[in-house]
């Protein structure tokens, strides 16, 4: 006899452990506190030109937050509650009254200052490409953009422009070089003839070039 034949449940291949996903919220701007020992400084003409960045994009970068206190983008926070105060929506949130964050309550106290100092020191240490950052320039200027909305000043295109316009470029004119002259060498005398051998070798390579045979002497300098 033969017994029937079971089949055993079907494996299931474990999951991955899955990964923490990067998620924007809404919270209420009162409810955001600036870190008090936040070592990053906001004057009054940046939170301006914060107030005009948020006015032009409205909200294009959330703040970080962590266990109630602001991780990055503290000069946000406070150019958009003067916002606020002046009675201005910014786009992008469902009230005035209410900013985009990211939790980090998942770092540590270590991280979370860690990052609080990179979010601002590692923009620092990146540069400019000039001639591409003048033609971006000369092309919002020239639409009616006001680039001073975006921290450049007139004075930085007009200097930009002028190191990159070939008019502006100064041509030193050279005078032609007489037909005969000397090549010095000095150093130890048992190193300047061959030196000189190997210069002369190379100088009669060109062509309507005459290298006439040199001394050597004591007194220092060793001529053609």
């Amino acid at each position: 006899m033969v017994g029937n034949r079971t089949r055993g449940a079907p494996q299931v291949k474990p999951k991955a452990t899955a990964q923490r996903l990067f998620q924007v919220s809404f919270a209420p701007i009162d409810e955001l506190h600036p870190d008090p020992k936040n070592a990053r400084t906001h004057s009054e003409s940046q939170l301006a030109l914060l107030k005009k960045s948020l006015r032009e994009w409205g909200w294009y970068a959330p703040i970080g937050v962590a266990r109630g206190l602001v991780v990055f983008g503290n000069g946000r926070l406070e150019a958009a509650r003067g916002l606020r105060d002046e009675g201005v929506h910014i786009d992008g949130t469902p009230s005035p009254d209410e900013a985009p964050i990211v939790d980090l309550s998942h770092l540590s106290a270590e991280q979370i200052k860690a990052l609080s100092l990179a979010d601002n020191r590692l923009p620092e240490l990146a540069g400019w490409d000039n001639s591409l950052l003048a033609e971006a320039l000369g092309e919002l200027n020239a639409a009616a953009f006001d680039i001073t909305s975006i921290g450049f000043s007139n004075a930085d295109l007009a200097s930009l422009t002028e190191a990159f316009d070939p008019a502006s470029i100064i041509v030193v004119p050279v005078t032609p070089v007489d037909d005969r002259f000397w090549i010095s060498i000095r150093g130890p005398l048992r190193s300047q003839a061959p030196a000189l051998q190997k210069l002369r070798v190379l100088m009669a390579e060109i062509e309507g070039v005459v290298v006439e045979n040199g001394t050597v002497t004591d007194d220092g300098p060793a001529r053609l």
